[in-house]
């Protein structure tokens, strides 16, 4: 193929190809990580990003490619995941304004949209850093503007960015010292890459079939024990994503609370929102026919999904749908903190948090996820923890998504930081801005630690570590490698400068620490540090043996 001009059908292939190449590389991509720690996840995150817009544009017949870019953009930014999944995200959101009121365009206005990804991927980093997928982008799109010709084709578009591209990705460990120290080149520049050289295999014909990964499978419905005689005691979880009509309703004005009143009638768990002239909404009914006929009345479908409870139900104690909630009270202010483990969970609800993301290292939450939270509550504040570096992104994405409250976001970068920091929750200043203040104060009060394994060889800051080894984490920098966990423990509180005025330390213990190992713990370091006061919670978090709070 060696087109002329690019429309919506055609971007559309290039999507969803460039979607199910990163997947067939989606484990590579996150075995890149600096770390030896089993946390690997860019690949993960930046696929179940673009599969987000990849699902929203698989049946769409549109051939404008303004509209059907905004399309997959605005899907991607609700699926993004991740820092890299987030800027990825933003790169097709920037690439829909530069593609914005166009029917199709010359192989030299992609090139100069893919500018424009660059610049609006720039906008969501505070402080960008060379050396990741941010300068593969730029550095790939800037070289090949300077290439292409008013005449320029799309095969040739795509020959000279993915060469740079690859040479620009090459170059990171250059760049990034712990990327270089680490033998790996940047695992989201390695995403990028993927995605691009799925895009250009459409022009070879090397169309690769669309898989939806996060869709159940048929097996799991055909072995439900649902059945004739059953009762349908749970209802259906039925979601959509409906575009407004011009001829139906006035699509900017148009007040959600409308769709939002109707529903509370015949259902609940409901959470719904509006983006431009687009609503996504969730909603647990016993009648979906009902509701799906409702929302024609302003506009057609986009997606549409909808799920019998009681067959998940059956299949999974674990999964029994909540479809007796009741409509939370009216509050000034709420806390949502992402949380990972069922002993952290019931910690944060005990402290004050109003809800809860699931997530965390290896399962990052996407920003819809946090939307969902927000949705959840009646509220006119709502702070937001997301307790790990690689879902602050999202989180912001999200808050700045959500319109019905001031959404603050607390930068804590780990589970410890969040419990200190609920650990004294205040509301009485009564002022919004000054709690926000005081919860970031609290938060960077606290020292932390986490302490896992190791996955492989590796030799990082002057230290040997092999695999199978405990590494003890501080300040997201490998300080000693050790035998055991109760060693790793150790070495962590010993790197921590002014240990010895320290006055408490807290130990989250995962699920794979035993009895005797925490009771150890605790014995060591009070021989150790006398003067400290240390106390275990069972956080049964996957990952890390120990998260330590001091």
């Amino acid at each position: 193929m060696d087109s002329s001009y690019i429309d919506g059908q055609l971007l559309k292939k290039f999507v969803i190809n460039g979607c199910q190449n990163l997947g067939c590389h989606q484990e590579e991509i996150d075995a890149l990580n600096v770390f030896p720690v089993p946390d690997g996840d860019t690949g993960s995150n930046m696929h179940m990003t673009i599969e987000g817009g990849a699902q929203a544009i698989k049946d769409s017949e549109e051939t404008d490619i303004g509209a059907a870019s905004k399309l997959i953009a605005r899907a991607m930014t609700l699926s993004a995941r991740g820092n890299s999944g987030v800027i990825l995200s933003q790169f097709f959101k920037g690439l829909s304004l530069g593609l914005e009121g166009k029917n199709q365009v010359s192989p030299k206005e992609f090139c100069d949209a893919f500018i424009s990804g660059v610049n609006q991927s720039y906008k969501v980093v505070k402080n960008p850093v060379e050396g990741t997928i941010l300068t593969v982008m730029r550095e790939a799109s800037n070289k090949t503007a300077a290439l292409m010709k008013e005449d320029s084709s799309i095969n040739e578009f795509f020959q000279y960015f993915l060469k740079e591209a690859n040479e620009s990705l090459e170059r990171t460990p250059e760049l990034l010292q712990c990327l270089k120290e680490a033998g790996v080149i940047d695992s989201g520049g390695a995403g990028y890459v993927k995605i691009i050289e799925g895009m250009a295999m459409v022009l070879d014909g090397n169309i690769l079939s669309y898989v939806n990964n996060n869709q159940p499978s048929k097996d799991n419905h055909i072995n439900t024990t649902f059945n004739a005689d059953s009762v349908l005691e749970y209802g259906y979880c039925t979601e959509f994503i409906l575009q407004l009509q011009n001829s139906k309703v006035d699509t900017k004005n148009f007040d959600i609370q409308v769709i939002n009143s109707y529903l509370e009638t015949i259902g609940n768990s409901i959470v719904s929102f509006k983006d431009d002239d687009v609503i996504k909404v969730h909603v647990h009914t016993m009648v979906p026919g009902q509701v799906l006929a409702q929302m024609q009345q302003y506009g057609e479908f986009i997606t549409v999904k909808i799920e019998n409870m009681s067959v998940q139900h059956s299949q999974s104690k674990e999964n029994v749908p909540q479809v007796k909630i009741e409509k939370k009270e009216h509050k000034k202010y709420a806390v949502v903190a992402v949380s990972s483990g069922e002993g952290i969970s019931e910690l944060f609800t005990q402290l004050g948090a109003d809800a809860l993301v699931s997530g965390g290292q290896t399962m990052n939450p996407s920003a819809e996820s946090f939307i969902e939270a927000f949705s959840s509550l009646d509220a006119e504040n709502i702070y937001v923890f997301p307790n790990n570096s690689n879902i602050i992104l999202t989180a912001k994405q999200a808050a700045k998504m959500y319109k019905k409250a001031k959404v603050y976001v607390v930068e804590s970068k780990t589970i410890a930081e969040c419990y200190g920091a609920l650990s004294m929750l205040d509301y009485s200043s009564d002022d919004a801005d000054e709690i926000y203040n005081y919860f970031q104060e609290q938060a960077s009060l606290i020292i932390s630690g986490q302490v896992t394994y190791s996955i492989r060889d590796s030799f990082i800051n002057g230290i040997n570590i092999k695999k199978g080894d405990y590494i003890s984490i501080y300040n997201h920098n490998i300080v000693a490698a050790s035998k055991t966990k109760i060693d790793a423990v150790m070495a962590f509180l010993n790197s921590v400068e002014g240990i010895e005025d320290m006055e408490v330390c807290t130990l989250i213990v995962g699920k794979d620490v035993s009895v005797e190992e925490q009771e150890e713990a605790i014995r060591l370091i009070r021989e150790t540090y006398p003067n400290m006061e240390v106390g275990i919670i069972e956080g049964k978090q996957e990952v890390y043996s120990f998260i330590i709070s001091l």
